[in-house]
């Protein structure tokens, strides 16, 4: 069944990337780069959140060890950096994902210090 269900989404992914390529090549002038803006800053949002699936097991717990320590870091070292790009080149569709993957990863990263964990983080 699990096998199934990621040959479904795989295969799912695939068929929307063609749809979306295919969109994005017939729209007129700069349309289609705005439309693949949007679903890139869709996506790259979604990824910053991710990890937000287990705040409210976070809260429940009293401890931040379900968060992973090292993909939170990182994801905001990556979020203040592209802000930096896009601030440097003007660029809308580089400031805005950024800004926001990096405020949820400093939320999130506040967290481990609300909440210590029993795990002892090695970085």
């Amino acid at each position: 069944p699990l096998r199934r269900l990621i040959r479904a989404l795989v295969v799912a992914g695939m068929i929307s990337l063609g749809f979306i390529y295919h969109y994005v090549t017939i729209l007129p002038g700069r349309q289609g780069h705005l439309l693949l803006g949007a679903i890139q800053n869709f996506v790259t949002i979604c990824c910053y959140a991710s990890p937000l699936a287990t705040v409210k097991m976070v809260f429940k717990s009293r401890s931040a060890d379900s968060l992973p320590f090292l993909l939170v870091f990182m994801s905001c070292i990556n979020g203040m950096c592209w802000l930096l790009y896009g601030l440097l080149i003007q660029d809308t569709f580089v400031q805005f994902p950024s800004l926001v993957g990096t405020s949820l990863s400093f939320f999130q990263l506040s967290l481990f210090a609300l909440f210590p964990g029993s795990k002892i983080m090695i970085i």
